[in-house]
């Protein structure tokens, strides 16, 4: 591919995009790659996986992978866990609520999330990362952009903080299935000086922040959406503890039956919990 409607593949290294949505997600109504497979007997099962793996640490990077038509049971420990797709457009789930330490972040955190290998961070609404953080001691809230139409904040902790206020997200009806963040993949890094001092002008930022003592960056990123209020994206910072199952189903009247994401412990998760 030498070019695309929204960048120049001169200006990177990128050779197109592969989406691995539902065909109703597909902006031209054509079908999707992974379900012309199917339809076509291409592939020996409904499904594709991921495997993530770290290279910046825990050296994991090796593992990482892409089955199309299957899953590697040498990737991950225990049995998968299935989580139904609510939304046939991207991989939907429910998102039934979320602990710190055991304690609910509060009833304004159910909602639908996204599972996605392509987000770098873990998206939440920006009321619920408010609530999240309220249970973390010492951290601090950083605004990363406001205006009228767009409102981003993240949050900064201290980077001894103990691994069980690490969120945990509880997917799926009811209380949901309960699924950990890596402490690791919690932490974007330490807030040193420059970055810090980065953040001198950003209205509502503590000194705290500013001094850059002793915090780490959290990986959530809090977006308020007035489309889609709810809606989470749980990105490879969520994904690189759980080998992930995308599972179509049967096709039946143009929808796909029994669809579900599922989860196992990677063998790439080295943290609390593993």
């Amino acid at each position: 591919m030498e070019t695309a409607p929204f960048f120049s593949t001169g200006d990177s290294n990128y050779d197109g995009l592969f989406g691995m949505a539902f065909t109703g997600a597909s902006g031209s109504s054509a079908t999707t790659f992974m379900e012309h497979l199917i339809a076509n007997g291409q592939v020996s099962a409904p499904e594709f996986s991921f495997n993530l793996g770290r290279d910046f640490n825990g050296n994991t990077g090796a593992n990482s992978e892409l089955i199309l038509g299957g899953r590697n049971t040498t990737m991950y420990r225990g049995s998968i866990t299935q989580v139904p797709v609510v939304n046939q457009t991207a991989w939907i789930v429910n998102m039934a609520s979320i602990s710190v330490n055991g304690e609910s972040a509060g009833a304004n955190i159910n909602g639908l999330a996204g599972i996605d290998t392509g987000t770098s961070f873990i998206v939440v609404p920006v009321s619920a990362l408010t609530s999240i953080f309220a249970l973390i001691p010492g951290a601090v809230q950083i605004p990363i952009a406001s205006n009228s139409s767009n409102n981003l904040i993240m949050y900064a902790y201290p980077c001894d903080t103990d691994a069980s206020h690490i969120p945990t997200m509880h997917l799926g009806s009811g209380n949901g299935a309960a699924f950990s963040i890596d402490p690791q993949d919690f932490n974007l890094g330490f807030v040193d000086g420059t970055f810090a001092q980065s953040l001198a002008s950003k209205e509502g930022t503590t000194q705290s922040v500013i001094q850059g003592e002793g915090l780490c960056l959290a990986s959530l990123l809090g977006v308020q959406d007035n489309v889609n209020p709810d809606l989470y994206v749980l990105g490879t910072p969520f994904l690189k503890s759980w080998y992930s199952v995308f599972h179509y189903g049967q096709k039946s009247q143009g929808t796909w039956e029994g669809a579900y994401v599922g989860f196992a412990r990677s063998v790439n998760c080295q943290g609390v919990g593993c």
